[in-house]
């Protein structure tokens, strides 16, 4: 386990260690009692579809159910993501678009107190929204505006929703 690691941009306190091997370790030592919840977004790659496309789901561990596990007995208050195809239960269903991000990528939110309530508006798919695209690794960069001028993967632009 290490308490420095690649995020050194938040003034709270940065473990990077084997999420199950540390979440058990919280609950032996009562440590986890100190939080009020727990979010958990374990590696999604043994459920996604661009895994089947690219390779095999099965070259990937599922860490959700032993997670999920872990989580039913920790004692507090969890929320647990991954992406809409994995076996989670969806009490929250979130996109990019509903926080006015300029990308299509849904994730599934399962929670120990089974979801309820309306969190922001519905998605909005509008012919101008980037899918999720993995070939260039750039849909959340230039969702976020992060490197100028959006591109299609293929190099041509992308207009404004409002042109």
């Amino acid at each position: 386990m290490s308490t420095t690691g690649p995020n050194r941009t938040t003034p709270h306190r940065f473990v990077q260690a084997d999420a199950l091997e540390y979440l058990t370790a919280l609950m032996t030592s009562g440590e986890i009692e100190e939080y009020d919840l727990v979010h958990a977004s374990w590696p999604c790659q043994a459920f996604a579809r661009v895994t089947a496309w690219r390779g095999s789901r099965s070259d990937h561990p599922d860490l959700l159910t032993p997670g999920r596990q872990l989580l039913a007995v920790s004692g507090v208050p969890w929320v647990m993501e991954s992406v809409p195809e994995a076996p989670i239960r969806p009490d929250y269903l979130l996109c990019g678009s509903q926080f006015g991000l300029r990308v299509r990528r849904h994730r599934a939110f399962e929670t120990s107190w089974g979801g309820g309530g309306d969190l922001l508006p519905p998605c909005w798919h509008h012919r101008n929204l980037l899918a999720f695209d993995h070939s260039k690794e750039r849909a959340y960069a230039d969702a976020m505006g992060l490197l100028g001028d959006a591109e299609n993967a293929d190099g041509s632009g992308i207009e404004d929703a409002d042109e």
